[in-house]
């Protein structure tokens, strides 16, 4: 793909990965539209826990640019270390709408553009805890589980009449951000940076990185390590 003039939404882009893929998105050509709970000058305020919002993201920036070439879901929250049962239900809830929900409603709005046009991309966020279980985190294990079940499932489901759709998971280990300095304070800063995340999606899009469809790929210690559908 040819990033330039490329319509991308980024959802959680106000930090973290998000803010470093709208840098780089946008350096490379790419028309951005950033999502986050808090709008700014170049964010749009979506809850993306709400189905009708994620849906209206798609469609106006669709009905603005006439296109939407790459969905970015970025978006995640991560609970308190806790053993399950002390988890909240509040905290649960909020992991699986955030995390996970919000990749479907997501999707279900992009592939039906993306269908139709025979043409597009997702990539969906997950995590190294979406394929081996870390304990006293199990809600967000769970999301990210979950987040792998439907990036492959729908990547199985476009036969070849829809060849040019693609959708990808990427799964990073640590990421020094603002919400893993929340959970392990000075320690997360010992982890890679959320600009090598963006870039390995960049790399993604433009298949530098060689991938197949549905393929969940790896991010630990600064590169990848793995790419595979599971």
């Amino acid at each position: 793909m040819d990033l330039n003039n490329a319509v991308i939404i980024v959802t959680g882009a106000s930090r973290g990965i998000g803010k470093a893929l709208v840098s780089v998105l946008s350096e490379a050509g790419a028309t951005v539209i950033g999502c986050a709970r808090t709008e700014s000058d170049t964010i749009r305020a979506v809850d993306v826990s709400n189905p009708e919002e994620m849906d209206a993201l798609v469609k106006s920036v669709i009905a603005e640019h006439g296109k939407l070439d790459v969905l970015i879901n970025n978006a995640g929250v991560i609970h308190q270390y806790a053993p399950l049962e002390e988890i909240s239900l509040e905290d649960f809830k909020q992991c699986i709408d955030i995390n996970l929900n919000s990749v479907f409603y997501g999707m279900r709005s992009a592939l039906l553009h993306m269908k139709n046009n025979n043409s597009g991309t997702i990539i969906n966020i997950a995590s190294m805890a979406a394929t081996v279980a870390h304990p006293r985190i199990s809600a967000y294990n769970a999301s990210k589980f979950g987040v792998l079940g439907l990036t492959q499932t729908a990547a199985k489901e476009l036969d070849d009449i829809y060849s040019k759709v693609r959708l990808y998971s990427v799964s990073p280990g640590g990421v020094d951000t603002d919400m893993r300095t929340e959970l392990l304070g000075d320690e997360a800063t010992k982890s890679q940076s959320p600009e090598v995340i963006a870039k390995v999606i960049i790399d993604t899009l433009t298949d530098t990185l060689p991938a197949n469809n549905g393929d969940n790929i790896q991010v630990v210690h600064g590169g990848v390590s793995t790419i595979a559908m599971l």
